[in-house]
C-alpha cells in the first residue's frame, strides 16, 4: 500500500484498505492458544486504523471523519500498558492527526497533536522521522 500512496494511486489505496476491513470482519473471533502468542503475526485493529489514516493523510486528505479516525488511532496507542501499544505507532498517529488538523486550518490543534512527538529527544528516531514527515522532506 505504501507504494500506491507514493504513486498517488488513491484507487489502489482505498481498495487495499477496504479489503483489509472486509477481511477483519470475516476473522473468527474465537481465540485459541496461538492467538495468545501475539508478535509479528498479530495485526491489531489499532494498527490497521493507524495505517488506514496514514494512507489517506499522505494522499493529502483531511476532513472531520478522517480526523475522528486519527483521534481513535492516537487513543488506541496511548496506553503504554496495553498489549498492542507501540511507541513508533503512537508518534506516527500523532503526526497524522497533526497533518489532518493542518489541512483543516486548525493550527492550535495541530500543535497540540504533534507537541509530544517534537518534545522527544533527538536520539528518538521516530521524533526525527516525524519532523521530516511534518516538514515534507525526506
Amino acid at each position: 500500500m505504501r507504494a500506491a500512496v507514493a504513486l498517488g494511486d488513491e484507487e489502489t489505496v482505498r481498495a487495499a484498505n477496504q479489503q483489509a476491513a472486509d477481511r477483519r470482519e470475516h476473522v473468527v473471533h474465537d481465540h485459541d492458544d496461538l492467538d495468545a502468542l501475539g508478535g509479528l503475526f498479530t495485526y491489531a485493529p489499532e494498527k490497521q486504523l493507524y495505517y488506514t489514516v496514514e494512507a489517506e493523510t499522505l494522499l493529502g486528505h483531511g476532513g472531520a471523519q478522517l480526523a475522528e479516525q486519527a483521534e481513535q488511532a492516537v487513543q488506541g496507542f496511548s496506553d503504554p500498558s496495553a498489549p498492542n501499544w507501540a511507541f513508533g505507532d503512537l508518534a506516527g498517529a500523532r503526526c497524522d492527526l497533526a497533518l489532518i488538523r493542518l489541512f483543516g486550518g486548525d493550527l492550535d490543534g495541530a500543535a497540540a497533536a504533534v507537541r509530544p512527538v517534537l518534545d522527544l529527544p533527538d536520539t528518538a528516531t521516530t521524533a526525527s522521522s516525524c519532523r521530516r514527515y511534518a516538514s515534507g522532506t525526506r
